[in-house]
């Protein structure tokens, strides 16, 4: 069940926003966040977005998002050598809502205040700033 906060936030702004698939990359891999129809996100990785995307779409995949129906994707982070996507998918699942919002709005400020608590995570600018593309 969401919680009220994110259910508030999906009822008063709709789709946080719609990012475009990138195209995949030969042995590379991304890092996407889905926006669920309940206000929730599905973080995943993958080598090809797109493709993930229809069997998220399709309900293939992930419990998740089988049971909460991906409504759009939100944020693609890459491209990026796979073990470094593993390790950053983990890292943002661990995050707050409000930290991955700020992720999503490309809010960088937000970012570092909200990781001001959490030092051993990687400076969120890093990510930026690093050759990954956000779109």
């Amino acid at each position: 069940m969401a919680s009220q906060g994110k259910t508030r936030w999906i009822e008063r702004q709709g789709v946080l926003r719609r990012v475009e698939c990138p195209e995949p990359v030969e042995g590379q891999s991304y890092v996407y966040i889905l926006q669920c129809e309940d206000g929730g996100f599905y973080i995943g990785q993958t080598s090809n977005v797109s493709k993930r995307m229809e069997y998220h779409q399709k309900g293939i995949g992930a419990q998740h998002t089988a049971i909460h129906h991906p409504m759009a994707l939100a944020y693609v982070e890459g491209p990026m050598e796979s073990a470094l996507a593993r390790r950053r998918e983990v890292q943002i699942k661990k995050w707050s809502v409000a930290k991955k919002l700020a992720l999503i709005e490309g809010d960088v400020e937000a970012l570092r205040e909200l990781s001001k608590s959490r030092d051993h995570e990687v400076p969120h600018s890093t990510w930026l700033k690093s050759g990954s593309r956000r779109r």
